[in-house]
């Protein structure tokens, strides 16, 4: 194909805005866990609140009561596994060069709390005793992975001050403790219970709710037109979602995004979608329930399951664990680390659908990523065309990526149904917009222009020869931006 632009410097910054955009060869971003917000339990719910559109959500007074179920030292941490949680006190760290680590740790689930002598320090001090760095300190010890089968443990600790290669993570076998060559095989839980929709879209598959990714995925292009911000995403039974927004949540309705009022202030950025279609959300003001008819509940935390129990007041540090399949709520109480959750016959389960699995895939289809595309070579732009396409730039790289020269056209949601377009041809990568119509083409000639790129208007129908935008050809990716809310959410 003929060149028809100059080679533009190469972009390294991220993308954002309200449209779809196509791409190959692009480079994808995983999204940095954050820490949760330390919450405290309302005491006061507030008053109930509707909104005037049939979109309205109730705010109820009270809700359901959950009671503590295990009580921990302070200073325990907790760490997700396949079916329980594993609880290790005294900070899980070891101890340093002449001080073991005084840590134990319990296996936690619904049948109770099992202490379990699995704190690896032993291990790791007959392997690298001799290395005064690793030791000279306390250092932080984390677990993963499931519990006898396959435990794993890992060690923040460097072979020294310098930082030069780390100490090899332990996996727990029939003989104890041993070094693994395969510690990138790790198995994660609850990868997304941080309701990230960067984290749900781009799933590596090595998570137990990986399945949720499925669902997300196909929420792309209804995630880049919404109205309101795409960044916290909830996904739900049956094509469901919900957006988690600062004093309100929108829920996927058809084909729109319909905003409800909510308790919380500020975006919350712990949530849980359940197998009945309920949310569980953590945020600054506690605990709460959205129910599939959008009734939203305060949680109540008791000490005990007892009718007369009296509510729990000073919580801190509330939020959700996962232990299994079910959601708990976890909480710091006068210097004490506990766990709630619900009865066993109202236990909340998690919505957990199956991962895509390869090797099910129907064998008479081609993967649409080993199928070359089919997009042919733009012509002049006249006024029979009726798909202008503004090529902005191109480069001799094929696996050049173009992604931060739509931050030209953050809030230009005139441009919202444009596609951005990126594909490879004979060693060469292209890059520009598919416009609905000659003006918007214009607009975006003009934007470009201004943004120092090299745009030319062509006639080229992109979009026509790509089945499906979520799941492109090869050499083509579909990148998918909220342009009024500049915010990039694949790749």
């Amino acid at each position: 194909m003929p060149r028809t632009l100059a080679v533009m410097r190469r972009h390294t910054a991220s993308c954002m805005g309200l449209l779809l955009c196509v791409a190959a060869a692009c480079s994808e971003r995983a999204p940095s866990p954050t820490a949760s917000a330390e919450p405290a339990i309302a005491q006061s719910a507030p008053a109930p609140t509707s909104s005037a559109s049939a979109a309205a959500a109730l705010v109820r007074p009270s809700g359901p009561r959950i009671s503590v179920v295990h009580t921990f030292p302070g200073d325990t941490a907790l760490f997700r596994l396949r079916r329980a949680l594993l609880a290790c006190t005294d900070g899980c760290s070891t101890g340093t060069k002449d001080a073991p680590s005084k840590a134990e740790t319990f296996i936690v689930d619904r049948a109770g709390s099992k202490k379990a002598p699995l704190f690896p320090e032993s291990a790791w001090r007959a392997q690298y005793g001799r290395i005064e760095s690793i030791f000279a300190e306390r250092r932080r010890v984390s677990f993963s992975g499931s519990y006898p089968e396959e435990l794993w443990a890992n060690l923040d600790a460097p072979y020294d001050r310098g930082g030069y290669g780390y100490v090899a993570p332990l996996r727990a076998g029939e003989s104890g403790w041993a070094q693994s060559a395969e510690g990138s095989e790790q198995k994660r839980v609850g990868c997304h219970l941080q309701a990230s929709t960067r984290g749900l879209v781009r799933d590596d598959g090595r998570c137990d709710d990986s399945g949720l990714s499925v669902t997300a995925r196909k929420l792309l292009p209804s995630l880049a037109h919404a109205p309101v911000s795409p960044e916290r995403l909830v996904v739900l039974p049956e094509g469901g979602a919900v957006l988690l927004l600062a004093d309100a949540y929108a829920r996927l309705v058809g084909e729109r995004w319909e905003k409800r009022p909510a308790p919380w202030k500020a975006t919350p950025e712990l949530a849980v979608g359940l197998e009945d279609g309920r949310v569980v959300v953590a945020s600054g003001e506690g605990v709460h329930v959205v129910s599939a008819s959008d009734e939203v509940s305060p949680l109540t935390l008791t000490a005990s399951d007892a009718p007369e129990a009296a509510p729990l007041t000073g919580a801190t540090s509330v939020r959700l664990e996962l232990v299994g399949a079910e959601v708990w709520v976890g909480f710091e109480h006068e210097g004490k680390l506990k766990l709630a959750a619900p009865s066993e016959s109202a236990a909340w389960k998690r919505f957990l659908p199956p991962a895509a699995d390869p090797s099910k895939a129907d064998p008479s289809k081609a993967d649409p990523a080993e199928v070359a595309h089919a997009i042919p070579q733009p012509t002049n732009l006249s006024d029979a065309c009726t798909t202008p396409f503004v090529m902005l730039a191109s480069n001799d790289d094929p696996s050049y990526v173009f992604s931060a020269s739509t931050a030209a056209f953050y809030g230009k949601t005139e441009l919202q149904d444009a596609t951005f377009v990126q594909f490879s041809r004979n060693g060469a990568t292209y890059f520009g917009l598919q416009t609905k119509t000659h003006e918007q083409a214009k607009q975006a000639l003009e934007i470009g222009k201004g943004a120092k790129l090299h745009p030319q208007l062509t006639c080229l129908d992109a979009l026509g020869n790509i089945p499906d935008p979520v799941d492109p050809p090869k050499d083509v990716r579909v990148y998918f931006v909220n342009l009024a809310h500049s915010s990039m959410i694949w790749p």
